[in-house]
């Protein structure tokens, strides 16, 4: 983290608003006149959405979904993800390193704003720009929460309050940006529950500071982005009620109205759609694009092979009359190196050549990606659906209710369903997070919530596969109990800091 760090500065003073963060030396910053004016807080917003777009997209969306059920690798395929797809993953592995520092990257650029804000002499700013400089402070706080909670889902172990208290269980974060060479000051793991509680506090503060009304598709933070992620948050923690009330506080909003039909749904995925995203991150540039969430679920040119492809029981979870089909699926006449050839389903959510391609010129780099939609409305009526469902009393009818809202405006012709017990919703709302939320970042979390494990089903076709029948991919099969369903902390971090201990079974 703190090598990270130090090489961030430049790009967090400069607000350079591209993926790349490492552009410019440590030294050519003078930290003491970074934020001096009103033009330094805008730059400074644009580096930390540059950042946020960035944890939005690609690898950090789509990693933990390659780890779990839902797909199976090609024979041919290019072993992009291969270890975390075959469990066979280390704390060596790259990509637990590069997500571990994506977030800790937007920390510091937090950090800095947060701890260099009183640089600014707002004697003589009018209200307008003190309100702007609060919305980017405001903003700084909730990017912070929202990388300490992801750090929290990832790397740590699925929150319980029996044992959120114990030593070295949260994540290891600092609050103040003070860059330093020696280790002995780098900050040791916290307490999930002290982590949490760090959580809501910044929370808190993006709260008092942004005061901004949501939006359909908002470009920026509003008051409904927080409440959304509060209600992300509260679920996490089983805080079922809480969670479920804070969802359905968004939904009666009203600005978020459901797609209903197949061409709105795929509009919202192929074509940046703005129906009912709550926060959608904006690409107005090739010098902005971010990851490429669909470049390994569909094939990078006619002939060749994709590296992962739906299994046969994720496709089978959805109606035939669900609208999602034509947006989330594609064929396509496949043929391995193995000689294996016919017809494949391919998931095709984050389409080859949609309108933000070609908005871009056709760039090379803006295939398979649409904008970053990290706060969704559907997400609300299915955290309502669980929350309720699973509260300390539980509400079967509210819970019911919101998860048939959300199917009959994704089902042609759908006609409500009726639970028998609690046990049955739940297992209802479960596949509809597995449906609804494909490749959106949540299925290991959703697990590791439930304390369920990983079960790979049954393949679309067995002869499309890498390694079939093999424990390790088609047959693979993991416990809730297994120490892979938390992410290790990376080795680079665990050489640089001293004060840093490695989660169980690494």
């Amino acid at each position: 983290m703190k090598k990270i760090t130090l090489s961030l500065i430049a790009a967090l003073s400069l607000g350079i608003a591209s993926c790349s963060m490492d552009k410019t030396p440590y030294d050519a910053i003078d930290e003491s006149k970074a934020l001096e004016s009103v033009n330094d807080f805008k730059n400074m917003r644009i580096g930390l959405y540059s950042a946020l777009r960035t944890l939005t997209s690609g690898g950090y969306v789509t990693i933990s979904e390659i780890q779990c059920d839902n797909f199976n690798a090609v024979v041919g395929y290019s072993n992009t993800n291969g270890d975390i797809h075959r469990w066979q993953f280390t704390s060596n592995t790259s990509n637990f390193a590069s997500i571990y520092s994506g977030y800790q990257s937007l920390i510091a650029r937090a950090n800095f704003i947060i701890t260099n804000q009183g640089q600014l002499n707002k004697e003589f700013l009018d209200e307008k720009d003190l309100a702007f400089v609060d919305k980017v402070l405001g903003e700084a706080y909730f990017m912070r929460a929202y990388c300490i909670f992801q750090l929290a889902q990832y790397f740590c172990n699925a929150y319980d309050e029996q044992t959120a208290s114990k030593p070295n269980s949260g994540v290891s974060y600092s609050l103040k940006y003070a860059p330093s060479a020696d280790p002995s000051t780098y900050p040791g793991r916290k307490t999930l529950k002290e982590t949490y509680t760090q959580i809501g506090l910044d929370i808190e503060q993006a709260k008092a500071l942004i005061n901004v009304d949501g939006e359909a598709a908002s470009s920026y933070i509003t008051n409904d982005v927080i409440t959304a992620l509060e209600a992300r948050i509260a679920l996490a923690q089983k805080k079922y009620k809480e969670a479920a009330d804070l969802a359905v506080s968004v939904i009666n909003t009203g600005n978020y109205a459901l797609c209903s039909d197949a061409d709105a749904i795929k509009a919202m995925w192929h074509d940046d759609g703005t129906g009912e995203t709550i926060l959608q991150i904006p690409i107005p540039s090739k010098n902005e694009l971010c990851g490429q969430n669909g470049i390994r679920f569909l094939p990078y040119q006619d002939g060749s092979v994709p590296d992962y492809i739906p299994t046969k029981e994720f496709i089978q979870l959805f109606d035939a009359k669900d609208y999602r089909l034509a947006s989330y699926f594609t064929n396509y006449n496949m043929s391995t190196t193995s000689g294996a050839s016919g017809v494949a389903v391919l998931f095709n959510k984050y389409t080859d050549h949609s309108a933000l391609w070609d908005a871009l010129g056709q760039s090379e780099d803006g295939r398979f990606m649409s904008e970053p939609k990290p706060f969704r409305i559907a997400e609300m009526y299915l955290i309502a659906a669980e929350g309720y469902a699973m509260a300390e009393t539980p509400n079967q009818e509210l819970a019911t209710k919101y998860l048939n809202d959300l199917k009959s405006n994704r089902i042609a012709d759908y006609t409500e369903t009726q639970f028998a017990s609690i046990n049955s919703l739940m297992s209802e709302i479960k596949n509809e997070r597995r449906r609804e939320l494909a490749c959106e970042g949540f299925r290991l979390l959703d697990l590791k919530r439930w304390n369920e494990g990983v079960v790979r089903g049954e393949p679309q076709n067995i002869d499309f596969c890498l390694f079939p029948g093999s424990a390790a991919t088609t047959a693979l099969k993991k416990s809730a109990s297994d120490p892979r369903m938390t992410w290790p902390i990376p080795l680079t971090e665990m050489d640089s800091n001293p004060q840093m201990h490695q989660n169980d079974g690494y």
